[in-house]
């Protein structure tokens, strides 16, 4: 396994003893879609896992943006620091009902 995937996992294991939702996901006919669901009481992200210093391909920015444009919430990680980060700022969203997914967007990009 690559250090993609082990990022991907180290994401999915701590997201899931949180109490999350992950779903690898699988795209029909579409090219640079996300990696992965990731749903928490009300927060809900795709996330697109990269190794350190990887940067997206171009089909990926294309789709990326196309459901950031949509209202879709896609992050990209490529370190466990992020990913730690990311899962902080999911549990605080949690805890306060009034805040919006858009926050972690903001914070992670």
């Amino acid at each position: 396994m690559g250090e993609e995937g082990e990022i991907e996992d180290y994401f999915t294991e701590r997201a899931e003893n949180m109490g999350a939702e992950v779903r690898k996901l699988a795209w029909v006919n579409r090219r640079g879609a996300p990696d992965r669901f990731v749903a928490l009481k009300g927060v809900v992200l795709l996330i697109e896992f990269k190794a350190p210093g990887e940067k997206l391909r171009p089909n990926q920015k294309k789709e990326h943006e196309k459901l950031k444009r949509a209202g879709v919430n896609v992050i990209t990680i490529e370190n466990r620091k992020e990913c730690d980060n990311l899962l902080i700022l999911m549990g605080k969203l949690c805890v306060k009902e009034k805040k919006t997914v858009k926050k972690v967007a903001e914070h992670s990009n």
